[in-house]
């Protein structure tokens, strides 16, 4: 289970650090890591204008479908908190969802 929460590990800060516009640092530990959508506040994505990460999860979850936490609710506003306890094909289609919301 540890190689396969690694794996995940890598390739969501992988892919996070080659999309332009959101960026994370690896984290050391638990199953998640936390976005830095503060780029994206100011936008409008979906038809909804960004003022913070509240903003930016409700507008990703209605036009993506795709569930992140406010980083705010960890004291971290400006980020969103992605878990990566899930398959990999999830993951894999949650990022694709992502980078067709902010592009």
């Amino acid at each position: 289970m540890r190689q396969g929460y690694d794996q995940r590990r890598k390739y969501l800060v992988e892919r996070l650090n080659s999309m332009k516009g959101v960026s994370c640092t690896i984290p050391k530990g638990a199953f998640y890591l936390l976005i830095d959508v503060r780029p994206q506040l100011g936008r409008t994505l979906a038809g909804r204008k960004i003022e913070n990460d509240t903003d930016f999860t409700q507008a990703l979850l209605e036009a993506e479908h795709v569930a992140v936490t406010p980083g705010a609710a960890f004291d971290a506003p400006g980020y969103v908190r992605w878990c990566y306890a899930s398959a990999m094909e999830e993951i894999v289609e949650g990022l694709n969802r992502l980078e067709r919301f902010i592009r």
